[in-house]
């Protein structure tokens, strides 16, 4: 957790602020640009909103474009994806299960599929297709 200084039960950050600049709009807060909670140099803060301010501590804002789209993609890979994921009855999959369900959604996806374009009948063999494909069943077993 971050440490920060206070004075007459008030953080100094902000104090330091309102000194050079007045008042704090309601809804704003003062950011420590370098991450350092307790370097109140007025060069290393910054006025934001309060969304604007849970975004870069939320977020990755110090992450480029780049290097989260790499992140995200590590995430999306089907040992990734087997590890942190369960059915509906708590039982882990195999990276084969998921690698399957993946190209199964990649197909019905390419072919222009749409769960909401399909009548409750289409949707239960989609279902029961997907299951079966899932547990590595072929159709007949």
């Amino acid at each position: 957790m971050t440490k920060y200084r206070s004075r007459n039960g008030k953080r100094e950050h902000r104090l330091v602020w309102e000194e050079a600049y007045g008042p704090i709009p309601e809804g704003y807060h003062i950011h420590h640009k370098n991450g350092d909670g307790l370097d109140n140099d007025l060069d290393n803060l910054e006025l934001l909103s309060a969304s604007d301010h849970v975004r870069r501590h939320k977020l990755g804002w110090r992450h480029s474009d780049e290097t989260r789209a790499k992140m995200s993609q590590a995430q999306s890979t089907p040992e990734a994806v087997a590890l942190k994921s369960k059915t509906h009855r708590g039982r882990k999959q195999s990276v084969q299960q998921v690698t399957r369900r993946q190209a199964a959604m990649v197909d019905f996806y390419n072919v222009g599929g749409s769960l909401s374009r399909m009548t409750p009948e289409e949707r239960s063999e989609f279902s029961r297709r997907a299951a079966r494909a899932r547990w590595g069943k072929k159709e007949g077993d």
